[in-house]
């Protein structure tokens, strides 16, 4: 009886740790992707997928140069002048950082 008792909570453990890790694969902690899926879908910490992200998330990827192509695509489609200016800004803090990253790369070889 004493080792059933004890293995719920070490199941449980288990499981937490799994899904934390699953999660951080899925929002970007393994795979480079900022929180953007392949498909460019974004996945919040929560695991909610929703079709897009915000203006701020992908700021946060570009800025390490890792926003999705499909995601720049379409950033600034829609809305007014000023978010269509916002996205350009994304844009090209995007390149900068991916250059920078590429430049960083190429001197540690």
């Amino acid at each position: 009886m004493k080792l059933i008792a004890l293995s719920i909570p070490l199941v449980a453990v288990a499981v937490a740790v799994a899904v934390a890790v699953a999660v951080g694969v899925a929002v970007g902690g393994g795979s480079g992707s900022c929180g953007y899926d392949e498909d460019g879908r974004y996945v919040g910490l929560d695991g909610q997928i929703s079709a897009f992200g915000t203006m701020s998330a992908a700021t946060e990827c570009a800025s390490e140069g890792k926003l999705p192509g499909v995601v720049a695509a379409r950033l600034g489609t829609l809305g007014n002048a000023d978010a269509r200016q916002r996205a350009e800004e994304i844009k090209k803090l995007n390149a900068e950082a991916k250059q920078r990253r590429e430049e960083e790369k190429a001197e540690q070889a």
